[in-house]
Parts: C-alpha cells; sequence; structure tokens
C-alpha cells in the first residue's frame, strides 16, 4: 500500500483471482470504496488526511493494514 498525495495504491504480489477485491473503511468501520483487484497495481482511490483500514480478500481468506493518509 502506498500513499501518494492522498491516493492509495495497493501492490499485489499474490496470485490473481477474478474474485479479488479491496475494501476500504474509515476509523469509524464504515466503507468508504470496494474495488476489484485486477493488475498487481490497483489505485483504490483519492482519499483526505485520516485512518484507513483496507482488506483484501484472498482465496483462502483476507489481509487486513492499517493506512494512514496525511
Amino acid at each position: 500500500y502506498k500513499n501518494v498525495n492522498g491516493q492509495l495504491i495497493l501492490k499485489y504480489n499474490g496470485l490473481m483471482d477474478k474474485h479479488q477485491q479491496a475494501y476500504v473503511y474509515n476509523a469509524l468501520g464504515e466503507i468508504i470504496t470496494i474495488q476489484n483487484i485486477t493488475s498487481d497495481l490497483t489505485v483504490l482511490g483519492n482519499f483526505i488526511p485520516g485512518v484507513y483500514i483496507v482488506k483484501v480478500t484472498e482465496n483462502a481468506g483476507f489481509l487486513t493494514r492499517k493506512i494512514v493518509v496525511e
């Protein structure tokens, strides 16, 4: 995950699956966006400064990371 000028870019190194999605939640736990992962680099969107949780679905479960946008 990268924070480039408020933009979250997901870099995915795993095996691609047509059903993989990235969910972005705000600090209150509300879903901000859901996006299909279609390549190894996926732009999740532009975000105002704050703390976000990014959850990526994978074949056997999911991966979750906390991201700070400054």
